[in-house]
């Protein structure tokens, strides 16, 4: 088995020389056989340290013997180790996931956090051969595409490698035999409780028994899924360069994205929803913002997340960070007025100046900056009187900034919109000044 693992860390390259790795290490047989074969090909990949890292899961009685075993195999191979106790129902409850979920994300925020603070290079998980069928018939069951079905990554962008993923269950029973090593069994493994153990337990039996099933014919097809994949994904990162970015917001021309395949558009959409800040997004939310691509209709949006939305804007998809609009009222006096609704200071001094930013006005007895209402309309010179909708259509003012834009009022007549149109007094005595804090 040491030979096999061997040679998956060099084939997919998984450690370099002087590596600090922290191998996650439960007790159970694959992990305890990773964490020894690693410990004794560690002079033949120049390991410069290895870890083990426990969590538990405080679900079952036994729990604290799994992590007394695992402390005292670490002791007896000279390994550091670590360990913490994680309340998992208390946290399925808070994420609202499943308890499978929620001791998964447990695990791995606690690796993540050892390895900041060791300054380890790698992660190890004993994922092997049979965990990737099991894998793939979960995420088939859960409606997963190509790249949920592919096949469990070597090794991760994240630095999270599987040195036993060519390594089935039964060789890394009879390597334990062989080195005479114990292992604890966690006897939540025996129950069809979990869509994991009845996968194992009864569908995979139950395919093998009837279909003359075997886990490397899975295993080939969730590989080749994953070379599809990694294509894409090429594709999707080609067109994510060709993008305007911002730090709440990235930009496609429609065009350009109606001449994509569905299968590198739906990932793109993700992959863009993601580098805003949004979470994990649906199937049929993707399929939705693809609609709106395709009718390429301007002001026609989808909303994400609560912190995402997808808009079409004048032949470009703009997905960005959703700000919730507050409708604002200001009366302006001398100095300055900050409106944090909008994102700008207003700056009212007196004496005249005539800039672009600005406007003169004869007195601030009954000046206002407010946002629109229904029916607004303003009195353009040489045009006359034109709704404030027209005119945001007219200077292409995107739809989600048209609900803060600062409506400049003097006896409640409308006589400045910043960097459209103003008023001219004949006689003033104060400038009105607009500064905007991103521009």
């Amino acid at each position: 088995m040491e030979k096999q693992v061997l040679n998956t860390v060099r084939k997919y390259n998984l450690i370099k020389e002087n590596d600090t790795v922290i191998v996650g290490l439960s007790g159970g047989a694959d992990s305890v056989s990773l964490l020894l074969a690693l410990n004794n090909l560690k002079k033949i990949l120049k390991i410069k340290k290895i870890i083990g890292v426990h969590l538990n899961h405080n679900l079952r009685e036994t729990a604290k013997r799994d992590e007394e075993f695992s402390r005292r195999l670490c002791e007896k191979l000279k390994i550091d180790f670590y360990s913490k106790t994680e309340d998992i129902k208390t946290l399925k409850d808070d994420l609202k996931v499943c308890e499978e979920d929620a001791g998964r994300i447990a695990r791995y925020n606690f690796f993540f956090e050892i390895k900041e603070k060791t300054g380890a290079d790698k992660i190890a998980t004993a994922h092997n051969k049979n965990d990737q069928a099991e894998t793939f018939f979960i995420r088939l069951l859960r409606g997963s595409g190509a790249e949920g079905l592919s096949s469990i990554k070597p090794l991760r962008e994240d630095g999270v490698i599987r040195p036993l993923i060519e390594t089935s269950r039964n060789e890394i029973i009879k390597y334990l035999e062989k080195n005479s090593q114990d292992f604890v069994t966690d006897e939540t493994n025996l129950t069809s409780d979990y869509l994991r153990n009845k996968i194992r337990l009864e569908l995979i039996p139950y395919l093998k028994e009837n279909f003359d099933f075997k886990d490397e014919l899975i295993v080939r097809a969730a590989d080749s899924l994953r070379e599809d994949s990694e294509f894409i994904n090429k594709e999707v990162e080609m067109c994510f360069k060709n993008s305007e970015k911002g730090e709440n917001f990235i930009k496609f021309d429609l065009e350009y994205l109606n001449t994509l395949s569905p299968a590198v558009l739906s990932r793109l959409i993700v992959k863009s929803n993601e580098y805003v800040g949004g979470k994990k997004l649906l199937r049929d939310t993707v399929l939705l913002v693809m609609n709106i691509v395709k009718t390429n209709k301007t002001g026609k949006g989808v909303p994400l997340s609560k912190e995402t939305q997808a808009v079409c804007e004048y032949g470009e998809l703009v997905i960005k960070k959703a700000k919730e609009s507050k409708p604002y009222c200001y009366e302006i006096k001398p100095g300055k007025t900050c409106i944090e609704e909008a994102g700008i200071t207003v700056i009212l001094e007196e004496g005249i100046k005539n800039t672009k930013d600005s406007i003169n006005i004869p007195d601030f007895s009954s000046l206002t900056v407010r946002t629109r209402k229904d029916g607004d309309r303003m009195y353009i010179k040489n045009t006359g009187h034109k709704k404030l909708k027209d005119i945001f259509t007219d200077r292409k003012i995107p739809k989600d900034k048209r609900d803060i834009f600062p409506v400049v009022c003097l006896d409640n007549e409308i006589v400045w919109l910043y960097n459209m149109y103003k008023k001219d007094f004949e006689d003033s005595k104060y400038n009105l000044r607009i500064k905007w804090k991103n521009n």
